[in-house]
C-alpha cells in the first residue's frame, strides 16, 4: 500500500489535518466469505479487494443478456482466478475468425474490484466489470468505474477507466485509475493530500480472470 504523506499546515488546516489522521487512510477491507458456490473472494495486496463470481440463468435474463447467450447450452461454471494475490502474465489479443464457428456464449460472469477505506468513515474507488463467453472467446463485454466518500476530510474525486478487446476477442482488458482525497479542506475546497490506485485485469472467454498490474 502506498502510504499517505500528510502535508503540514499552519492555522486551520491543523484541524483538518488532525481529523484526518485521527480517522486514517484507507484501510484493509474483508473481503467476506462467498455464499455462492460460484463466488471468489479476490485480494490482490491490501487495501485491494474484489469478488468474481458466475451468472445464474435467472440472472442473465434480468440483466438481458440472454441475447448474447445460447440459453440452452448455459451452464454456471465456477469462475478461475489466474495469479491469485500477485500479478500474472497477460495473454497476447487475438480476433476471432468468422470461421471460428458460434459465437454466442455459454456463460457469464461479473466482478467488481476496487481500493481504499470500506469501513466508516469511507473513501474508495470501485469497478464493475460484467462479460460472457463461449469458451475460447468472449461475446458480451462492459464496465464502469466509480467511488464514494462519507467524511468532511475525505473526497473521492473520480475515475477512468479504459477497457480494451472484449466482444470477438479471446480477452477482455480493463484497467482503471481512481484519485482519492485523504486530507480534504472543505473550508477552502482543496486537497492536501492524495492517492492514485491504478489495476489491470483480464478476463477469457472460459470464466478466468487475472490481476495483471497495478499500483497501490
Amino acid at each position: 500500500m502506498n502510504h499517505f504523506r500528510f502535508v503540514s499546515r499552519l492555522g486551520p488546516l491543523l484541524a483538518v489535518l488532525t481529523l484526518g489522521l485521527i480517522f486514517g487512510s484507507p484501510a484493509s477491507a474483508d473481503t467476506g466469505t462467498a455464499t455462492l458456490a460460484q463466488s471468489i473472494g479476490m485480494r490482490t495486496a491490501s487495501p485491494q479487494v474484489g469478488t468474481v463470481r458466475a451468472l445464474t440463468k435467472s440472472e442473465i435474463r434480468a440483466k438481458g443478456l440472454d441475447k448474447y447467450v445460447d440459453m440452452s447450452k448455459v451452464t454456471v461454471t465456477r469462475p478461475t482466478i489466474l495469479g491469485q494475490g500477485r500479478s500474472a502474465a497477460a495473454v497476447a489479443p487475438t480476433r476471432r475468425a468468422a470461421s471460428a464457428g458460434s459465437a454466442r456464449a455459454a456463460g457469464c460472469w461479473s466482478h467488481w474490484f476496487g481500493y481504499g477505506r470500506w469501513s466508516d468513515p469511507q473513501l474508495w474507488g470501485r469497478t464493475d466489470v460484467t462479460w460472457c463467453g463461449n469458451g475460447a472467446w468472449i461475446t458480451y463485454s462492459n464496465s464502469y468505474c466509480w467511488g464514494y466518500d462519507n467524511w468532511p476530510t475525505y473526497n473521492y474525486e473520480g475515475c477512468t477507466n479504459y477497457p480494451n478487446y472484449g466482444a470477438g476477442w479471446n480477452v477482455y482488458n480493463v484497467e482503471s485509475h481512481w484519485s482519492l482525497c485523504y486530507a480534504y479542506n472543505p473550508i477552502w475546497g482543496s486537497c492536501l493530500a492524495r492517492d492514485r490506485p491504478w489495476e489491470f485485469y483480464q478476463y477469457y472467454g472460459n470464466g478466468g480472470v487475472a490481476f495483471i498490474n497495478g499500483r497501490t
